[in-house]
């Protein structure tokens, strides 16, 4: 088909990200839920690269990145169906492309499987871990979470929080993650297609907190659980029980998305606990597995890495292979944690580099980071558990 005479621009109109926001949900992308498509046109690190048609000024595709951390982190690539394989894809991903080097980025990008061969023969070659997707409707969640009792605590809605509580939950969200996510989270928390739930121990500290959002159309009755910050399956049950209300305002057969991360402790455990608690018929007619995409580096992520090894390899020591990759998955989720070592190592590379730090310091440093990593990642079992969400990994 003859592309229509367009316009490359490098913001989206009203119109262009409506229209964006519709086909993200035709396809059935989940990774991304609907309030983080509300808040992605105006969140201060979304870059984009829009092809508009001249005629009407409708969306014809376009590449919808992230900046921070040092990364530039590409979440979509799109371009309507009938203009598929006739070269506008190509001209709006060398443009992404071109605007992300020039930023002096690490590029990243994440990818459905039938287009992992192509991204890693080119410009990201890398990958990083795969993620798988969990539905359960709201009775089997029930199901599930009644067999793991226990967890001590008071749990509130976060529209039941009082502005001293909200502080709160946002010191704790610091904590956590190592970053200030403050101004993104305070607009998620007041999104009317949300609902978030924390835990409160006997001193009125907060301990744990879950949100869960809508996603795709309005008909499928589809939330997907993300973020979850909790020590223990208890915990995770506890919270998840309190936002099935939620759910099920829209309808008593809504379903529950729940997203696997790949080298993470929520494979390990929670996809394990699930799938030995859940009745094997009942998990192949109500649950679905599926893998939904797959993260990829460019190279001189790796090559910094590679230099890092070479001034001091001692720092590896203590660090088997096993550990060192599981490093390089928290690393690459800023994500869920709310930092990129991967960033901060770049970092340290350069003040070496120049002179203003000795590597013998900056190779301490990085191990520091990385212990730390793990342990918010839940790498180390039994520590923290993370369901990772894309809510995450684009912005915070």
């Amino acid at each position: 088909m003859e592309i229509p005479a367009y316009t490359i621009i490098d913001e989206g109109t009203d119109l262009l990200w409506a229209q964006f926001q519709q086909i993200v949900k035709e396809l059935n992308w989940t990774t991304d839920d609907n309030t983080i498509l509300d808040l992605l046109p105006n969140h201060s690190t979304t870059r984009c690269v829009f092809a508009e048609k001249n005629e009407d000024g409708t969306f014809l595709g376009c590449v919808v990145w992230n900046e921070f951390d040092g990364m530039g982190y590409i979440g979509f690539y799109i371009v309507v169906p009938s203009l598929r394989k006739c070269g506008l894809g190509s001209i709006l991903w060398a443009r992404a492309l071109d605007q992300i080097r020039k930023a002096g980025l690490i590029i990243s990008l994440r990818s459905v499987p039938d287009m992992v061969s192509r991204y890693a023969a080119n410009d990201t070659p890398v990958e990083i871990s795969r993620m798988r997707k969990v539905y359960l409707p709201v009775s089997e969640m029930k199901e599930f979470c009644g067999k793991y009792p226990g967890a001590s605590g008071t749990i509130k809605t976060t529209s039941q929080l009082t502005a001293q509580e909200k502080e709160d939950l946002l010191r704790f969200d610091r904590e956590v993650t190592g970053k200030d996510r403050s101004a993104l989270l305070v607009r998620f928390l007041a999104h009317p297609l949300m609902e978030g739930a924390v835990l409160l121990n006997e001193e009125g500290q907060i301990v744990a907190w879950a949100g869960i959002t809508t996603t795709g159309f309005e008909k499928d009755n589809l939330f997907k659980l993300a973020p979850v910050y909790a020590s223990s399956l208890a915990e995770f049950s506890k919270l998840t029980l309190a936002l099935i209300p939620f759910c099920e305002r829209s309808s008593v057969d809504a379903r529950i998305l729940v997203q696997i991360l790949t080298g993470t402790v929520s494979e390990s455990e929670l996809e394990t606990a699930i799938e030995s608690t859940m009745n094997s018929s009942e998990l192949n007619a109500d649950t679905e597995f599926a893998l939904t995409l797959v993260q990829h580096v460019c190279e001189n992520v790796v090559e910094d890495l590679n230099w890092v090894r070479q001034k001091a390899s001692h720092v590896y020591v203590r660090m088997d292979q096993n550990f060192f990759y599981a490093s390089l998955v928290a690393d690459q989720y800023a994500t869920v944690l709310g930092f990129s070592i991967f960033a901060m190592l770049r970092q340290l590379i350069i003040e070496v580099k120049r002179g203003s730090r000795k590597a013998s310091d900056a190779t301490r440093r990085y191990q520091q980071l990385a212990v730390r990593s793990l342990i918010l990642q839940g790498a180390v079992p039994g520590l923290v558990y993370l369901i990772p969400s894309f809510i995450n990994m684009v912005f915070f």
